[in-house]
Formats: C-alpha cells, structure tokens, sequence
C-alpha cells in the first residue's frame, strides 16, 4: 500500500532532481551555426540600418573564439573596435524563451534593439510580445542565465 509519506518523498525526490538538471548547465558560449556566430548574420548591421543582413566571408573577425560575418569593412572595423556594444545579450539566445527557463538560441532575422543593446528573438510574435514588456523578460532571462553560469 502507498502512503502519503512515500508519495510525498518520491514527489519531494523527483523535484530535487529536475532542480539539479535545470541547474547542471553551464551558460553556453556565443552560439554557432554553419560556421560563423548567429548564423552568419552581422551584428553591427542590426544598429547601423536597422536591418538583419547576413555577412560575408570577406568580411570576417574572430572574437570570443569564433568567427563574426560582416556585410561591409565599415560594420567590421565597428565591431572590432566595440565588440560588447554590438555582440547580443544572452550570447544570442532569445531572452523571451530564457525567461520562461528555456534556452533556445535566437534567429537573425528575428531582433530587438532595447536601451542600445541587441537581443535576438524566435519569432514574430515573441518579437512582439518581447518588445510590449521588454524589461519584465530582461529581468526573468537574467535571472536564469546567472544559473546556468
């Protein structure tokens, strides 16, 4: 027979796992895909003409142990002399989903400049709902990515 006692424990157990599984991570580097940081797209594009372009291999630099792709020498020679400013916040991963305790790495040509900082997004609609309460998820995605770091 089953007791309350052991149901409680074998739930008190359970959660004390899933707790050391969401917090084993490690916050993950700059994400990479085919090669280049997000994706190829360039990050100093997204503040210079408000647009996501992707880069080209002519244009490139390493920073923080991986390739950057720039669409012209001008976005290039920007970043290389103000890395952070450009660079996104969550090393790229979308801050909507980071606050909902989810890393999911953004896509380029889903973006949002807030306060001067750039954050890639998922989608559309988390676009939207990102930009409507932009502080509210900054905030919850901090606080998961300090615990995955």
């Amino acid at each position: 027979m089953i007791t309350r006692r052991a149901v409680a424990l074998g739930s008190i157990s359970t959660v004390g796992a899933i707790g050391l599984a969401s917090t084993s991570h490690a916050a993950p580097a700059i994400f990479v895909k085919n090669g280049y940081a997000l994706g190829g797209y360039d990050p100093a594009n997204y503040f210079t003409v408000a647009k996501a372009t992707l880069g080209k291999p002519t244009f490139t630099t390493q920073w923080k142990g991986v390739t950057w792709e720039f669409a012209t020498q001008a976005n290039l020679d920007a970043f290389q002399a103000s890395p952070d400013k450009y660079a996104p916040q969550f090393n790229g991963y979308c801050p909507f989903c980071l606050a909902g305790g989810r890393l999911v790495e953004g896509v380029g040509s889903y973006w949002s400049i807030y306060k001067d900082k750039l954050y890639l997004l998922i989608g559309d609609r988390v676009r939207s709902d990102f930009n409507m309460r932009a502080d509210y998820y900054i905030e919850r995605a901090t606080t998961f990515w300090a615990k995955l770091g």
